[in-house]
């Protein structure tokens, strides 16, 4: 669980970067929430949406490599709780999208609901 940094052109946003970085991958939304904290709700290639927090770390005035990032899925169970509610109600059921993993089903079930505790 390292950091990815690139360079991050001026005037973008969180959405258009991880857009153009996860173009594999739809993202469904994505929402900013401190200057160093986002979560996204991306489709997977079997259609399921999935949650995933970012930390983030945006230097401008930096030359090269001036945004960096370190992502982990709602199944890793991510320390950081503030994802808003539109984001949730994108996301498909944990029992779907981990269904041979009780332990991954319970972390992502654990961080959703601290989610919805901190409102």
């Amino acid at each position: 669980m390292g950091w990815i940094y690139i360079h991050r052109k001026a005037g973008l946003t969180n959405l258009e970067v991880f857009t153009a970085e996860y173009g594999v991958i739809h993202v469904v939304d994505l929402a900013t929430t401190s200057l160093h904290e986002a979560y996204m709700a991306y489709k997977r290639d079997d259609g399921l949406v999935m949650g995933v927090v970012l930390f983030t770390n945006y230097r401008p005035r930096w030359e090269q490599f001036n945004f960096g990032w370190q992502d982990m899925d709602e199944g890793m169970g991510p320390c950081a709780y503030n994802c808003p509610d539109r984001i949730l109600a994108l996301l498909s059921p944990v029992d779907l999208l981990y269904p041979d993993n009780s332990v991954l089903q319970g972390l992502a079930a654990i961080w959703r609901s601290k989610c919805r505790e901190g409102r």
